[in-house]
């Protein structure tokens, strides 16, 4: 029973695919327009702007943006627990070029000050920032101050530290509507 089933059907499939039919269908061709009509459209000024076909893309100031990324940072060879700080990047977000050269000045940023001192930190400048935005981060990855500056570099209060804490700072440039421009960079500190 169920293979007359299954030969019924067989034979319904075949015949629905049989044979094409002596049937043609239209084909587009060009017709030539009334005289009236063609003398319209030799008349007709040629565009101004051809109209552009496609997608419209970004403008050469901006590139993609990587896969959004989350890092931690790595603890100094003293301490062996890390500060909870990360940086990510909402997936799909557009970078400005000028962000390419927007890193934390190593050099002059030092991990670790004398307690009882007000630590500075340094970063690149970002020629279109109207101002920065950087905050202090404590070890369990709180935010315990923000503050804004026009130069890229921070003195942060010697007050804001506890001894025996380990903390981490962050800055990202923002522009003249208070938007960030870049992603966050940062360091962590460590009272000593």
């Amino acid at each position: 029973m169920r293979y007359m089933w299954f030969a019924g059907m067989l034979m319904l499939l075949l015949a629905a695919c049989g044979q094409p039919s002596a049937e043609t269908l239209p084909t587009l061709a060009a017709t030539a327009l009334p005289p009236e009509e063609t003398a319209l459209v030799e008349a007709a000024p040629p565009s101004a702007t051809p109209i552009p076909l496609g997608r419209a893309t970004l403008p050469p100031t901006w590139t993609p943006s990587p896969e959004p990324t989350s890092a931690v940072i790595e603890p100094a060879a003293q301490n062996t627990e890390a500060v909870p700080a990360t940086v990510e990047q909402p997936q799909g977000q557009a970078t400005l070029v000028v962000c390419g050269t927007f890193v934390v000045d190593r050099e002059r940023s030092l991990p670790t000050f004398t307690f009882g001192s007000a630590p500075a930190v340094y970063w690149t400048a970002v020629v279109t920032a109207a101002r920065y935005r950087i905050n202090l981060i404590d070890e369990t990855g709180t935010e315990i101050f923000v503050d804004y500056t026009l130069e890229p570099n921070y003195t942060f209060a010697a007050e804001l530290f506890e001894r025996g804490k380990r903390y981490a700072w962050e800055v990202y440039p923002e522009d003249a509507l208070g938007q960030q421009m870049c992603l966050k960079r940062g360091q962590e500190l460590f009272p000593q």
